[in-house]
């Protein structure tokens, strides 16, 4: 009994051992996101929330395998779709076929012979690079020990809730200019202190930063539009803000409980509200 125990106990460890190595190889080799690819472009749908520190956002995908090129510097065939080619006649097929469509021929499902210049043994697989353009909603969502994003130019679009409870991310990066950013992008980051906003970002949407609080100051781009309801809510850190001209909406609630804000300033042009002894009001005043 005695030695059937400590030979399940030798087995148990040596899973366990085995468990941790595969997990550090998958992360190593790219198993840190998943991804969805549609259209020649992939999305973040998922982070893995063991990912630690600074996390660099791939810009692109790779798909493997996935386009038939031919080799000979004289023809530019490429096709993503593996296509068979009668060596009787030339034919071309996308699909398996038991004789040629063209001359009945019983040898119609060659691979080896390039669909364009027709000579052999020229045709191979190749890898191919996707952008990364969307960050799914709640993809990082949870991965609370990453301190660091940067996120490159080639996402365009921030969904839902994307890096929502990142409770120890300090710094964000937008290496692009261009980026929708969709509502509680941010929500509830408490650590975070820095991020510098797309250049051409047009709205803040609905609860952004609610519950960052530790972010003191923010630089609202002059090409925003609009600043969502409860889009700052308890960042009570908060101190220095400035809204521009472009600003044409900040819905309600927008900075409720940003109980330290005291650095407020409003472009005297922008049509959606006006300072007045320290106060923010609707340009009408009627809120």
């Amino acid at each position: 009994m005695k030695k059937f125990i400590k030979t399940v106990g030798v087995i148990l460890s040596f899973l366990i051992v085995l468990s941790c190595f595969s997990v550090s190889f998958a992360s190593a080799a790219g198993g840190l996101y998943s991804f969805y690819y549609s259209n020649g472009e992939a999305r973040i749908t998922r982070c893995q929330t063991y990912a630690v520190g600074k996390v660099e956002i791939p810009s692109t995908y790779t798909l493997s395998n996935s386009l038939f090129v031919c080799i000979d510097e004289e023809c530019d065939y490429e096709n993503p779709v593996r296509q068979y080619v009668c060596p009787d006649c030339g034919y071309v097929s996308d699909k398996s076929l038991k004789k040629c469509a063209e001359c009945e021929s019983e040898e119609a499902n060659s691979l080896d012979i390039c669909p364009d210049c027709k000579k052999t043994s020229t045709v191979y697989p190749k890898d191919v690079l996707v952008p990364v353009t969307v960050i799914s909603g709640g993809a990082f969502a949870d991965c609370t020990y990453m301190t660091e994003v940067v996120i490159p130019s080639t996402v365009t679009r921030i969904e839902e809730g994307a890096f929502r409870n990142c409770t120890s991310l300090k710094k964000v990066v937008f290496e692009g200019d261009e980026c929708e950013i969709d509502a509680s992008a941010f929500a509830y980051c408490l650590a975070l202190e820095e991020i510098n906003l797309p250049a051409f970002l047009e709205r803040i949407p609905d609860n952004m930063f609610e519950g960052c609080t530790s972010l003191v100051s923010i630089t609202i781009p002059s090409t925003v539009t609009l600043i969502g309801e409860r889009a700052f809510e308890m960042c009570k850190t908060l101190t220095q803000i400035d809204i521009p001209a472009s600003v044409k909406v900040i819905e309600p609630g927008a900075f409720v409980n940003t109980i330290y804000l005291q650095e407020l300033s409003v472009d005297p042009l922008c049509p959606a509200a006006v300072l007045i002894d320290g106060i923010l009001f609707s340009r009408d005043k009627t809120r």
